[in-house]
């Protein structure tokens, strides 16, 4: 509960709640990032050409490249596990996209694509892009 509380605490530090999108990457895996980015960078331009304003950030516990349309924040590991926990607790935002296939634990995206029934460029729309189409129309 602790980690959670910790969690909660940064959220309000960092008035993350003004954001309408919060994308949060708390692992190292490189590889998915440009991909998870991109889809992202996507979100935002769909909900920019649905009218909206748009404000959104990506925090990651490695740097991010500089983006036009979204904030980025560098977490520590502690930072991102606590809002992991946190988010584990409840849901307590509809903002929040968790850019992993791995964590929180026991989420089992990565069993999708270890058994073949999807693959990582689908997950990664559909979890990021997921609903987006009724919302922009």
């Amino acid at each position: 509960m602790n980690n959670a509380e910790e969690g909660r605490n940064y959220w309000q530090r960092n008035k993350l709640d003004r954001y309408d999108c919060v994308l949060l990457i708390p692992d190292d895996g490189a590889s998915m990032h440009t991909a998870i980015l991109d889809t992202f960078q996507e979100r935002i331009e769909r909900l920019s050409d649905a009218g909206r304003q748009v404000r959104a950030v990506a925090a990651a516990v490695v740097p991010l490249p500089p983006s036009g349309s979204y904030e980025t924040l560098k977490l520590t590991c502690e930072e991102s596990e606590a809002l992991l926990a946190l988010y584990s607790l409840y849901e307590f935002t509809g903002n929040l996209i968790i850019g992993s296939f791995d964590l929180p634990y026991g989420r089992k995206l990565r069993n999708l694509l270890d058994s073949g029934v999807t693959t990582e460029e689908s997950l990664i729309s559909d979890v990021i892009l997921g609903g987006l189409d009724e919302t922009c129309k």
